[in-house]
């Protein structure tokens, strides 16, 4: 009698939820005016002309807006071309100043924020410049900027290929290491230098 009365409990059975879609970012068109473009992320980062002679370097994420101050190097002088590329530590830029006599390159410096407001810069050339037919192809080695988890490394690594032949200037190997944040510009910080086998180049193409 009791089966009678009382119907069967009917499994319940879960509708599983659709999946959820992130929506895009929105991004900003770069201005006109753009001096770099750092096409590596999903909103790209923009330089730009600030007030007077300073740099910014601006997000183009149209929901956050970061920017950054730009300290050129003092040796730019409205001379320097700018490329850069967005790594784990941050943007990085690269800047290529020009002989004004020859249109040659001939000084390098790589540039982060590492963590704070301001993008500064140190120097990659060091040492004396090899020569070729009469003119001036900068050292033979240079520091490139390797990303060691959250460490900024610049390494000695060759650039011309006589440098496999030659010692690297005493200048250039004390200043390879780990870098930090300075009042001024990027410094090298007394800190033991990773291996760089656990350490990622960064894909800027130094001259």
């Amino acid at each position: 009698m009791l089966v009678g009365c009382n119907p069967p409990v009917r499994e319940v059975v879960g509708v599983p939820a659709p999946p959820v879609v992130a929506a895009e970012p929105s991004c900003a068109p770069p201005p006109a005016a753009a001096l770099a473009l750092l096409a590596d992320a999903p909103c790209p980062w923009v330089l730009v002309p600030g007030d007077r002679s300073e740099l910014t370097l601006r997000g183009s994420d149209m929901a956050s807006a970061r920017s950054l101050g730009v300290a050129a190097p003092e040796a730019c002088a409205g001379r320097c071309d700018f490329t850069g590329t967005v790594t784990a530590i941050g943007p990085l830029l690269l800047a290529t100043h020009r002989d004004p006599a020859s249109e040659l390159v001939d000084a390098a410096f790589v540039g982060a924020a590492l963590g704070g407001e301001v993008v500064r810069f140190a120097p990659l050339w060091f040492g004396l410049a090899a020569h070729g037919d009469s003119t001036s192809l900068g050292p033979s080695h240079a520091l490139a900027p390797w990303v060691c988890g959250d460490t900024l490394v610049l390494a000695v690594e060759g650039r011309l290929p006589a440098a496999g032949a030659e010692e690297p200037a005493a200048a250039l190997l004390r200043a390879a290491g780990v870098y930090g944040p300075g009042d001024d510009e990027l410094r090298r910080v007394e800190r033991p230098t990773p291996a760089l086998s656990g350490c990622t180049r960064v894909p800027l193409e130094l001259p």
